[in-house]
């Protein structure tokens, strides 16, 4: 059993924990890079969140359309260490399989992505290696044929992940750049959509 001044001391740390967070997602948990958060339902959780940003010369409803190109990405491998199978269509977005290896281990997750009607879309992982992975897509029109994209990541840490956390962070930033550097070229070089 807990002593009172542990309970306490618990208690206003998760307080403190939840008032210096500063972003939230679509399940109500707040988030800030790195911190542990609380969850409505009082679960401490650790999540690393990291962003990126790319400018892309193309008009913002056909980079809207290949972000969640789900069918294109699977049959031209847009990613190269990204395997996407399995794409089914559902309400407002799809469903996939993504396959790929980090530090020569298989990942594997379900991943649900869905269009808002902004334009703006989110791409979660359901099950898998990755549960509750959240990437977030937002894009801005800079002028008739330029994009910007913004991609957040937030990934939560659970055992052992939460000890690897400044590596982690590392290879989800690096990660984030070489992903959006691969859908600017599928985009600007390769042209998409091929026709």
């Amino acid at each position: 059993m807990l002593s009172a001044d542990y309970r306490h001391a618990s208690t206003v740390g998760a307080e403190i924990a939840r008032r210096s967070c500063v972003r939230s997602d679509q399940r109500g948990m707040r988030r800030e890079a790195g911190s542990i958060v609380v969850h409505p339902s009082g679960e401490n959780m650790a999540s690393i969140v990291v962003h990126g940003e790319k400018l892309i010369a193309r008009p913002i409803e056909l980079v809207q359309a290949q972000f969640v190109d789900m069918g294109h990405h699977a049959s031209t491998r847009v990613h190269a260490d990204l395997n996407v199978s399995n794409v089914r269509a559902q309400e407002g977005g799809c469903r996939f399989t993504s396959r790929r290896r980090v530090f020569g281990m298989l990942q594997e997750d379900e991943i649900e992505v869905l269009r808002r009607t902004d334009g703006n879309s989110t791409l979660r992982s359901l099950s898998g290696s990755n549960a509750g992975l959240l990437i977030t897509q937002e894009f801005e029109s800079v002028g008739p044929e330029h994009t910007r994209v913004r991609t957040t990541v937030d990934m939560p840490l659970n055992g052992m992940l939460r000890f690897l956390a400044p590596l982690v962070r590392l290879g989800l930033q690096r990660d984030v750049s070489v992903a959006l550097e691969e859908d600017r070229v599928d985009l600007e070089e390769r042209g998409y959509p091929k026709i």
